[in-house]
């Protein structure tokens, strides 16, 4: 530190030396300049005057032997070119043979008056041009100068008289540079001297304060004005060092407790499932969590401000009264909302601003109700096994009954296994049925197509055993229905059959309805609530959209399959569970696996026996069938008479692809019916649109069913194709095993429908 001060001092008187160098360079080299320009300006004097001699020698020659007067003129109009006032034609001793003025005429004399002109220079005094000038003179108020000239020896002399200001102008500007670079030469050094003394000042002042503090020179040290400067400043920067360590640790220190806490309560309010909103004294939003933002469907401060707005809110800040009401979710419909005011205060008491806190109490509303039609079903329940426990053996006593074999065509035996299917149909029923679950309708599911009947068959054999069975197809064609069949026709059939659509509910109500909940267990659970799945106890338990089912339910439901025991929430011991499951989906599971979606240990418990349902599409040979049974369906529920469907009707309903499958076909039918004055069905009733068929076969006036059958499904199979190789992007291979055909088959089905 002291060799980094010591240099900085030298450092600093030659920076100043440098300056005044400067300067002083500067100085001289203006003063050079205005000699330089001095010389030039000789120089250029000099081969002008020159260049004037040869001229009027020249005149002199060309007038030898002329008239006086001719050479006067002659040099008069020398004179009037070049600005010379006197021409003189001199020997070498100086004796004048001829004389040019411009102020009198040739052949008069006037005395001249002033500054006596030049004295002949002697004959050394020439250069080797034989030019010299004279030094100035004044004359009537102006700066002469005189050139003589001589050709060569024994020649005469020319005199030459000219005014030059400009020569003199600089010859006193010259003059005046000298006397101005002397007095600059020492006001440089007067200015040099100051600023290495004002440069130096505060740090000799430095250096006598150290030196008062430290009582004298340091021991071991020179005791100049560095060392001791450099001394107090090392002392200076370690005190500086250690405090700035300090405070760097107490800054870090602070600065990460205040990230975590401020992490923490954010943590902690983004897991509140309230949506909590702050509002500041001008009523303007000033915070907000997650359940705040999902409810409004936004992150932005303007959507909070405004979905307030829309629901009224700030009307609860004016009265501080609770406030419920209902409102639609972006992603849950309608649900009913609670909101409730806090005020916010500082330290010192002062009103900051409110909190808002809305709870969604629809779930509570929901779990009332259902806590409600749930006993209901208890009682109903037992009632139904009391009733068949009493009317069973009844129906024994009568198979058994001598001579009801004798009846007439066995319409005994008939009527009896009526009413016994019956009985068994009103004790399922009265098990446990769902509110707002579709009825059945006809045991029977209608269909003429061998796909659909394949598919029946598969679900035939599997409801004789326990076996887990997933059912694939797309939305709309009947899965509920065919795991209704499966429950009807198991061992489990006079048990309840209880479904639930893992899509349509949230996450956290799904676990409380499929497992229960104790009392306690969360806002609202003011008793005991068992399950779906205990309410399905010794019946089938039906999971529909089961891709749906978020990742930490179908851990849950894993342990299901393989313990066959659940917990319900907030409880801690499991109980059993005694279900056949029966799971639906209208997505690929497969594909959900690769995707991360869905478990693959769960895929495996589910897939134990799958059936995989055809859609509308696949079997065209089934429109007409189930058409005409929704038909006759709809009619019987308006209560109208049974209506038909015309020729041209049918043609629209077997050349539309379906989408929707049987529930679109079904919606179709039903408007058909409203719309129908009379008994005939006319396809303007079914509103069915062609420009919704582009890719679907072109039906043609006079083509029989199987024609139309066949077309139908050609345009189906061309569509999953253009469909399969859009999502393979475009690999053949790969759609081919998708499709579950050979590669030379989808070769061939390509070039057959032109896809390529």
């Amino acid at each position: 530190m002291s060799n980094r001060w010591q240099r900085y001092e030298l450092e600093t008187k030659l920076a100043g030396f440098l300056i005044v160098l400067v300067l002083m360079v500067i100085n001289l080299s203006s003063i050079w300049m205005v000699y330089k320009m001095k010389s030039r300006m000789d120089s250029l004097q000099r081969s002008r005057m020159a260049v004037l001699g040869s001229l009027a020698q020249a005149d002199i020659n060309r007038t030898k032997g002329m008239p006086s007067d001719s050479l006067w003129k002659a040099w008069q109009e020398l004179a009037r070119k070049t600005g010379l006032e006197e021409i003189r034609l001199m020997d070498e001793s100086g004796r004048q043979d001829f004389e040019y003025n411009k102020y009198q005429p040739w052949n008069v004399r006037i005395p001249s008056f002033g500054q006596a002109r030049p004295d002949l220079p002697l004959p050394g005094s020439f250069g080797l041009d034989g030019l010299y000038i004279s030094p100035a003179y004044h004359r009537q108020g102006l700066v002469y100068f005189t050139a003589f000239y001589k050709a060569g020896p024994g020649t005469g002399i020319l005199a030459l008289e000219y005014p030059d200001d400009q020569a003199a102008a600089i010859i006193r500007a010259m003059n005046i540079q000298v006397l101005s670079g002397i007095a600059g030469f020492g006001l440089i050094l007067i200015i040099g001297l100051f600023f290495l003394r004002s440069v130096f000042a505060p740090f000799r002042q430095m250096a006598q304060s150290a030196r008062s503090k430290l009582g004298g020179a340091l021991p071991g040290r020179s005791g100049s004005d560095v060392d001791l400067v450099v001394s107090t400043y090392d002392q200076m920067v370690e005190q500086l060092k250690a405090r700035g360590q300090t405070l760097q640790q107490l800054y870090h220190s602070a600065r990460d407790r205040a990230e975590q806490s401020e992490l923490i309560k954010q943590q902690i309010v983004d897991s509140i499932d309230k949506a909590l909103i702050t509002i500041d004294k001008n009523g303007e939003v000033s915070s907000f969590n997650r359940a705040a933002a999902q409810l409004a469907g936004g992150e932005e401060t303007g959507q909070i401000s405004r979905w307030l707005k829309e629901n009224n809110l700030p009307g609860l800040i004016e009265n501080k009264k609770t406030q419920v009401w209902e409102a639609r979710h972006l992603k849950y419909g309608q649900r009913h909302l609670q909101a409730e005011l806090f005020d916010l205060t500082d330290p010192a008491g002062q009103s900051t601003g409110s909190i808002i806190a809305v709870t969604d109490i629809t779930e509570i509303k929901n779990m009332e109700e259902q806590a409600r039609l749930y006993d209901s079903a208890l009682l109903m329940a037992q009632a139904s096994q009391k009733l068949l426990q009493r009317i069973t053996p009844e129906f024994a006593a009568l198979k058994d009954r001598p001579g009801t074999s004798s009846s007439p065509d066995g319409l005994w035996q008939k009527h009896l296994a009526e009413i016994e299917r019956a009985v068994g149909d009103m004790g399922q029923y009265l098990s446990y049925q769902p509110a707002g679950a579709p009825e059945t309708g006809k045991h029977e599911i209608i269909h003429a197509s061998k796909a659909m009947a394949a598919a029946l068959e598969m679900a035939q054999k599997v409801a004789k055993t326990e076996s887990t069975a997933l059912i694939t197809g797309e939305s709309g064609t009947g899965k509920e229905l065919v795991a209704r069949a499966i429950h009807r026709q198991s061992p489990r059939s006079y048990g309840p059959f209880v479904s639930i659509n893992c899509g349509a509910l949230p996450e956290a109500l799904l676990e409380s309805e499929l497992f229960g909940y104790l009392k306690g267990a969360f806002t609202g659970a003011s008793k005991d609530k068992p399950g779906l799945l205990k309410a399905a106890e010794g019946g089938t338990f039906f999971l529909d959209e089961v891709g749906e089912l978020p990742l930490a339910l179908q851990v849950k439901l894993l342990r299901v399959l393989q313990e066959r025991e659940a917990t319900p929430v907030g409880g801690t011991r499991p109980f059993k569970v005694d279900v056949r499951l029966i799971a639906a989906t209208n997505q690929d599971p497969e594909q959900l696996v690769r995707a991360g979606k869905f478990r693959q240990d769960l895929f495996f418990r589910l897939n134990v026996f799958p059936i995989e349902l055809p859609p509308l599409r696949r079997r065209p040979e089934d429109i007409i069938l189930l058409a005409n049974h929704f038909a006759e369906k709809h009619c019987q529920k308006t209560k109208t008479a049974v209506k038909h469907f015309s020729k041209a009707s049918l043609d629209v309903l077997t050349g539309h692809q379906w989408p929707g499958n049987v529930r679109e076909l079904e919606n179709a039918v039903e408007r058909a019916v409203v719309m129908a004055m009379g008994n005939l069905i006319k396809p303007e009733h079914l509103n069915i649109k062609e420009e919704n068929d582009q890719n679907g076969p072109k039906v043609v006036k006079g083509m029989g069913l199987l024609e139309v059958s066949a077309r139908a499904a050609a345009a189906s199979e061309a569509q999953m194709i253009k469909e399969m190789l859009k999502e393979t992007g475009g690999n053949k291979s790969q759609a081919a095993r998708q499709l579950k055909i050979s590669y030379r088959v989808m070769l061939k089905k390509i070039k057959d429908y032109r896809l390529e």
